[in-house]
């Protein structure tokens, strides 16, 4: 169980802070306890009320040591770009590297990504929208983890990340 002021990764939704945890009133009748999420990097007054006895997926952020440990293990991770002819088949790899939610997918999948458009840029073209949709995915969902594991602002972690995929 999560605690109030406790901020969690929350499927593809990114990181959420619980602000409370308990029977919703606008729900009748309802003995139904729920997390209410508040996503930390929005400018709306958006909640997300999740059951706290749900599947869906909701975990711990990762610790400061877990983020440098990660970083590292960034620098030296081997991957191989995708080379799907097929959109729908590099969506359903892309999905396949994240259905986990959890970091080491997501650096994969950025790493991979990132080897990718440099390729593309070499021969004078530039990423495919699912290439860059799930690009941009990974890079937020690492910037907001990374930030709160670092006691950083975003800019700074997605500043860490591309300083570490750029110096290969």
């Amino acid at each position: 169980m999560f605690c109030i002021g406790q901020y969690v990764m929350y499927s593809n939704s990114g990181i959420c802070r619980v602000e409370a945890i308990g029977t919703l009133s606008f729900i009748e009748n309802s003995q139904k306890e729920y997390y209410t999420l508040r996503p930390s990097y929005t400018t709306s007054n958006a909640r997300i009320y999740v059951s706290v006895d749900t599947s869906t997926i909701m975990r711990n952020v990762i610790t400061r040591e877990e983020a440098l440990w990660y970083l590292n293990y960034l620098k030296n991770m081997e991957v191989k770009v995708s080379c799907f002819k097929k959109q729908n088949l590099l969506k359903a790899y892309y999905q396949e590297l994240i259905a986990a939610q959890d970091i080491n997918g997501y650096l994969r999948l950025f790493k991979e990504i990132r080897q990718k458009e440099k390729l593309v840029n070499k021969s004078g073209k530039k990423l495919g929208q699912v290439d860059l949709n799930f690009y941009r995915l990974a890079e937020r969902m690492l910037s907001e983890e990374l930030s709160i594991a670092l006691q950083e602002t975003p800019d700074c972690s997605k500043k860490r990340l591309y300083d570490i995929v750029s110096n290969e």
